[in-house]
């Protein structure tokens, strides 16, 4: 079994970590498929708005919907900046 160097383990991680947060943002859109079906957690938008809605009571849908639009604008953004590495630390360990 071939031993990873450290850096390799953390483009590795960067890379299988913002597959993941695109994949919930696919979900959202329903590119896993439709509501209901098997690993699909949200299936269209307007499910994860009201999960949204769930998740934060206190304001009216329509804010929830801001918000959940919020939140998929920043996990694209961050899942893409982790995929190509950006501002990433050279640190000697």
């Amino acid at each position: 079994m071939k031993n990873i160097s450290i850096p390799q383990a953390g483009l590795i991680l960067r890379i299988v970590l913002g597959i993941t947060m695109l994949s919930a943002v696919a979900d959202r859109f329903g590119l896993w498929g439709a509501p209901g079906d098997p690993g699909v957690a949200w299936g269209n938008w307007e499910n994860f708005i009201t999960y949204a809605h769930t998740l934060n009571p206190f304001v009216s849908k329509s804010v929830a919907g801001i918000l959940g639009a919020l939140a998929t604008f920043f996990e694209i953004a961050f899942g893409l900046s982790l995929i190509i590495g950006f501002k990433k630390l050279n640190m000697p360990l």
